[in-house]
């Protein structure tokens, strides 16, 4: 039984993915990702569009990318190694209940549950980055605006940005004074360096701030277009919240009501744990919790890549 339940999971993967199986073990054998990997956005979506690449691939990809955006500094082949064990422990618990159906849906579930993670991680990052830049950009632009002097604007505020945004002004004054005093090319240096559409905006406006000074009067207006947007991702957290509460208070219950339900009535227990039924039953309503679980971590997706 073990062996057709094994066997069944991985055939469910390789449909799910488009591949053989032998097509995994090859791309989890030689998983090794370069820095060619950080693409640009229209590479990312010809990566991702492209049908020719197997899903497995644009999988791998997606881990790759969102531990990139979220900062995280893990490899992809770890994360599938993680999956992998978990895959395995998923089966292995429904192996435990004797249930052919929850094995492969607690082995397929389980698989995904470190990417998910990931991507929750990356979104927590995404919401923090946005705050930094806001209150970093606002200091720099207010002194920039007042005396037109970029690299002492960014001198007299460094210290009082947060972080990953401090750490990058702070490489903007060392090229600037160090290495090449070139300030249109350190500005393009700067921009390369954070994945935010706003922070790119204003390196935009600060380059052609270097022909014509009067432009500088834009950058506020960046500053408070991120204000709003902040403004508006913390009214959408206190509503998600809600959401949040209440699907784990559903989960939890959910969970409990199995042994709860071997305490209180014990045919009721064997009938949905040892009967076909039941068992389609059990699988079926973890395949729900699964599933609503994906919706949910959407949810979680900071206002500004919506």
């Amino acid at each position: 039984m073990k062996y057709i339940i094994f066997f069944t999971t991985f055939v469910g993967i390789s449909i799910l993915f488009g591949i053989s199986i032998s097509d995994i073990i090859k791309e989890l054998a030689k998983i090794r990702w370069s820095k060619a990997v950080q693409l640009t956005t229209t590479s990312h979506s010809l990566m991702i569009n492209n049908s020719s690449i197997s899903r497995l691939k644009k999988y791998l990809y997606k881990v790759e990318q969102a531990l990139l955006s979220a900062n995280i500094k893990l490899k992809a082949d770890t994360v599938i190694q993680i999956s992998i064990i978990l895959l395995l422990f998923g089966v292995g618990l429904g192996m435990y209940f004797g249930n052919l159906l929850l094995a492969i849906v607690l082995g397929l579930g389980f698989f995904f549950l470190p990417y998910q993670f990931i991507q929750y991680l990356q979104y927590r990052y995404l919401k923090a980055l946005n705050d930094s830049i806001n209150l970093g950009l606002s200091l720099v632009t207010n002194t920039y605006v007042q005396i037109e002097d970029l690299v002492s604007s960014i001198k007299q505020n460094v210290m009082r940005v947060n972080e990953p945004l401090k750490q990058v002004l702070l490489e903007f004054i060392t090229d600037i004074e160090m290495i090449n005093p070139d300030i249109n090319k350190a500005i393009f240096n700067m921009r390369a360096k954070i994945n935010n559409k706003y922070f790119y905006r204003w390196c935009d406006i600060l380059i052609q701030c270097q022909d014509d000074r009067d432009l500088r009067n834009v950058l506020p207006a960046i500053i408070t277009e991120m204000a709003d947007v902040r403004k508006h991702q913390a009214e959408y957290d206190t509503k998600i919240y809600a959401v949040y509460k209440d699907y784990f208070s559903v989960l939890l219950l959910t969970l409990v009501s199995f042994p709860l339900l071997r305490v209180l009535n014990t045919n009721w227990y064997n009938i949905l744990m040892n009967t076909p039924l039941g068992k389609i039953i059990v699988a079926i309503t973890i395949t729900i919790m699964f599933i609503s679980s994906y919706y949910v971590l959407k949810l979680s997706k900071p206002i500004s890549i919506l």
